[in-house]
């Protein structure tokens, strides 16, 4: 096997999510793949909550399945929802350190449960869901990436080796996660402590409706 790390000063890379129709979901959905750091990123949300009476939202590593053995990186990153009314009243949440992903372990989904409550989330005048439309935003830093292996992988063979859930501007996914609960921050766009930072634990196969 051939040991390989690279590193990565680059600025965070950002992504933005705009979910239409929002009202329509009920179960977990994927966002569209982005790139950071020469890796595969995704979203998840849980439209419902993740067994708790907020919106949860993670960042999961794409195509996990076909990564070389012994892949691991180390990031920092933060979600968002935008408040489309009054940015200032966006809520954000932020690593305070770096989190290290894996691909054979558990640790290849992190994020927070209790992201904003449903109730206010739903409330039209607090300005987060405007026309059903809701806004997601991630800010992704991956300071290194390492593998043990020498096997090397393409999109093309990812896409025809694993199959992805389709993302939320097609149809609505089904699929259930275990329990998983974090405490709310204290206050919109203020960083959160580590403590509100869970991983989410390797759920079944996603299912198409």
């Amino acid at each position: 096997m051939a040991e390989g790390k690279a590193m990565c000063n680059a600025a965070p890379f950002k992504f933005t999510w705009r979910i239409n129709e929002f009202s329509k979901w009920t179960e977990k959905l994927y966002s569209e793949h982005f790139s950071a750091g020469g890796c595969k990123w995704r979203l998840a949300i849980y439209p419902k909550g993740n067994h708790v009476n907020y919106l949860s939202i993670y960042l999961e590593v794409a195509y996990r399945k076909n990564l070389p053995e012994g892949w691991s990186t180390e990031v920092k990153f933060s979600l968002a929802v935008v408040n489309q009314i009054n940015s200032r009243s966006t809520v954000r949440k932020d690593t305070q350190k770096q989190i290290v992903f894996n691909a054979s372990g558990k640790n290849w989904s992190w994020g927070f449960a209790s992201f904003i409550p449903l109730s206010k989330l739903k409330n039209p005048s607090e300005g987060y869901l405007v026309g059903d439309s809701l806004m997601v935003e991630a800010e992704v830093l991956v300071y290194n990436v390492q593998q043990y292996s020498s096997m090397v992988y393409t999109e093309k063979d990812v896409a025809r080796n694993e199959s992805e859930p389709a993302a939320a501007t097609a149809s609505p996914s089904s699929q259930k996660d275990t329990e998983a609960k974090t405490e709310e921050a204290t206050q919109a766009t203020v960083p959160t402590s580590d403590q509100n930072l869970i991983k989410l634990s390797t759920p079944p196969p996603p299912m198409t409706a």
